[in-house]
């Protein structure tokens, strides 16, 4: 690997072209290797209230984050944290997502955005702070923090959190925990509300496999539009594509392309049926809806599928089997995949897309509970590696208590290192 007081050299990843200039990477963390995001974690264990955790967030360097908090008085903070570069002037395009000449400091990062200039907010006065890692921000804010999941409105998690938190004025803890388990895609909740509306107004516009799709999904509407496989439906309306891009539709030219244009623009669609129980909706409005209705049902009949309800599809799980798609390092150590019943990825609850979930009643810290679903472990061992493994696949939490007496309670094993 070749260095440069830039960072590595990696042309050849970089799709250089014959005659293109090589290419240096400068990325956090190996540009700052005097620094370590473990000095904030540190200082954030120590803060005893959200103003001592906001001053600790400040030295949070990678990754990237929103960072909700609260302490036990009551009091709530966001913060976006990162060390997000300020890049010069000169570049072409200031979220970094173009390459800079590298032969001056005035073309080099002039330093990074001040952590009180990051998107942040103390006890807003609506009562309550959302994150699904969403982006916080509107175009009122002029720091280019560089696009990425819900750069330009909410995500579908983000929606359904939104929704779910707007519906009631108190909430107790119970009722906290009880949106971890929300298996709700508003946005194929709404594109059967927009499919059903055009059955209704203009059904002309729509396929003969369209009809079919709304047929079943009508019931499955009614019943709270659940993504868990066990719900009537569900196994349907799970095919519907959420792909919002303008090669599959022109609407992603006027909303904007991606999760968060879907969301502006089904948005849009059922405040215009709330107002006017006959709307209209333009031919490619009908078109896209029409063909994700009829794409639906066509991969339902394919995969031999029916109304029914069915089990997730069980999977392997590679020992170190990576996202990048390099495959077990030993098959004699895979593990076959519980029956998990949720695995819309766009859902709160999905448990195909759970990583780590920590519920924390800030009230009682030794009541909080969370899981882990199974991992990569250098320890493959089955009792350590599948410890979570029935608790994954039923969707339960387990105890996860904060204060030392608590864990203390419930050690199962011990092991005292020597110094």
């Amino acid at each position: 690997v070749r260095e440069t007081h830039l960072g590595p050299v990696a042309s050849a990843f970089c799709f250089r072209q014959p005659g293109d200039p090589e290419v240096a990477l400068k990325r956090v963390p190996m540009a700052e290797p005097d620094r370590d995001t473990i000095q904030a974690a540190f200082a954030m264990m120590r803060a005893a209230n959200i103003a001592d955790f906001s001053r600790a967030l400040g030295d949070w360097r990678f990754p990237s984050a929103n960072c909700v908090y609260g302490d036990a008085a009551g009091r709530i903070g966001y913060a976006t944290v990162g060390a997000i570069p300020i890049r010069a002037r000169t570049a072409a395009d200031r979220n970094g997502n173009e390459a800079s000449p590298g032969t001056g400091d005035a073309d080099d990062w002039q330093g990074f955005v001040p952590p009180e200039l990051l998107p942040q907010v103390h006890n807003p006065k609506a009562g309550l702070i959302l994150s699904a890692n969403h982006r916080p921000v509107g175009s009122f804010y002029r720091i280019p923090l560089g696009t990425s999941t819900g750069s330009q409105g909410d995500t579908m998690r983000s929606w359904r959190l939104r929704e779910r938190l707007g519906a009631r004025q108190i909430f107790t803890p119970a009722d906290v925990l009880d949106v971890h388990f929300d298996t709700v895609n508003p946005a194929r909740r709404e594109i059967v509300r927009l499919g059903l509306h055009l059955r209704d107004t203009s059904p002309g516009d729509l396929s003969a496999a369209t009809i079919e799709t709304l047929a079943v999904l009508e019931k499955w509407f009614h019943a709270g539009a659940s993504s868990d496989l066990r719900a009537g439906g569900a196994a349907l309306a799970t095919r519907i594509s959420t792909f919002f891009r303008f090669i599959a539709t022109p609407l992603a030219l006027k909303y904007g392309g991606g999760e968060s244009g879907l969301a502006r623009f089904l948005k849009d669609a059922a405040a215009r049926i709330k107002a006017d129980a006959k709307a209209k909706f333009d031919g490619d409005e009908a078109r896209y809806i029409d063909t994700l209705l009829a794409e639906a049902w066509t991969s339902h009949q394919q995969a031999g599928a029916t109304d029914g309800t069915r089990a997730a599809p069980r999977a392997i799980l590679g020992w170190f089997d990576s996202l990048d798609g390099f495959g077990t390092l030993d098959a004699t150590r895979d593990i076959q995949q519980p029956g998990i019943t949720c695995l819309d990825g766009q859902t709160i609850h999905s448990q195909g897309g759970q990583s780590y979930s920590q519920y924390v009643p800030l009230h009682d810290v030794d009541s909080a509970q969370s899981i882990c679903p199974v991992g990569h472990s250098d320890r493959p061992d089955p009792g350590i590696r599948t410890s979570t493994l029935t608790l994954w696949s039923e969707a339960k939490l387990h105890p996860a208590p904060l204060s030392r007496a608590a864990v203390e309670r419930i050690v199962s094993t011990r092991v005292t290192l020597s110094k």
